[in-house]
C-alpha cells in the first residue's frame, strides 16, 4: 500500500515522499502529463528517466475512449504499454466534465457523453471510473469528480447542475473502491485478509452515508 512520509514542514509549507509501489515521489512534485500515454513533442519514456521524472499522468476518459481501457489490460496495463516502470496517476475523467461540456449531461448516477471522436454515448459514473482505471492499472487513481468552471457561480456551486452532491455522495464509495482494487493487484500486502474485513466494514458505512445523502438529493 502507499504511505505518506513527512520530512519537513515550515508553517503550510512541507517536504515529503509519497511512497508507491512502483517507486516513490518527492513533493513537491511537477507531474509530466501524457494524456494518452504518450508525452507530446516525441519525449520518449526514457528521455523521461534522464530528466528525472518521477510520476507520470494520463487520462482515463481518452484512455478510454481510444485504444480503449480493456485493450490496454489485455497488453499488461500502462506500465507496460508505455514502457515505464515509475509511478503512474490516472485522473478520473472528471476534467471533462468541464472541458466536454458541450458534449455530456449530468445526471444523478454519473455523466453521459458523446464521444469527441465518433460520438458514440459514454457513461461514466464513480463505479466506471474505478473499473476503467482498474483495467490501465495505475499506481494511482484518482476519484470521480467534477472541474467547474472558474466563472461558475455560487448556486451552480451549491445546489443545481455541478457535481458536489454527486462526489459527496460517491466519494467514500470510491476510495472504498480504490482499496479494493489495490488490495486485489498488490500482491506484497501484508495482512491482506485483515484489510478486506475492514474494507468490508468501510463499505457498510459507505452506503449508509449514500442512502442518507440520496433522501435530501434533487440533481436539477
Amino acid at each position: 500500500m502507499a504511505t505518506y512520509e513527512l520530512l519537513k514542514q515550515e508553517g503550510s509549507a512541507k517536504r515529503a515522499v509519497f511512497h508507491t509501489v512502483h517507486g516513490d515521489i518527492q513533493t513537491p512534485v511537477f507531474m509530466n502529463v501524457g494524456t494518452v500515454a504518450a508525452i507530446k513533442g516525441a519525449v520518449s519514456t526514457m528521455d523521461l528517466k534522464e530528466i528525472k521524472c518521477q510520476v507520470e499522468l494520463s487520462n482515463t476518459y481518452h484512455l478510454h475512449v481510444r485504444p480503449g481501457d480493456k485493450l490496454i489490460k489485455e497488453m499488461g496495463g500502462l506500465h507496460k504499454f508505455m514502457v515505464w516502470d515509475r509511478p503512474i496517476l490516472t485522473d478520473s475523467g472528471g476534467f471533462q466534465v468541464f472541458s466536454l461540456a458541450g458534449l455530456r449531461k449530468i445526471k444523478e448516477e454519473g455523466v453521459y457523453f458523446h464521444s469527441h471522436v465518433d460520438g458514440a454515448k459514454i457513461f461514466m459514473g464513480p463505479e466506471e471510473s474505478m473499473q476503467i482505471q482498474s483495467n490501465l492499472a495505475s499506481t494511482i487513481a484518482m476519484a470521480f469528480d467534477e472541474c467547474p468552471s472558474s466563472v461558475a457561480d455560487r448556486d451552480y456551486m451549491e445546489n443545481v447542475r455541478g457535481l458536489p452532491q454527486f462526489s459527496s455522495k460517491y466519494k467514500v464509495l470510491t476510495w472504498y473502491a480504490w482499496h479494493c482494487w489495490q488490495v486485489e493487484v498488490v500482491e506484497d500486502i501484508e495482512n491482506k485478509e485483515e484489510v478486506k474485513e475492514q474494507l468490508g466494514a468501510i463499505s457498510e458505512f459507505a452506503n449508509f452515508y449514500i442512502n442518507s445523502k440520496m433522501q435530501h438529493y434533487n440533481p436539477f
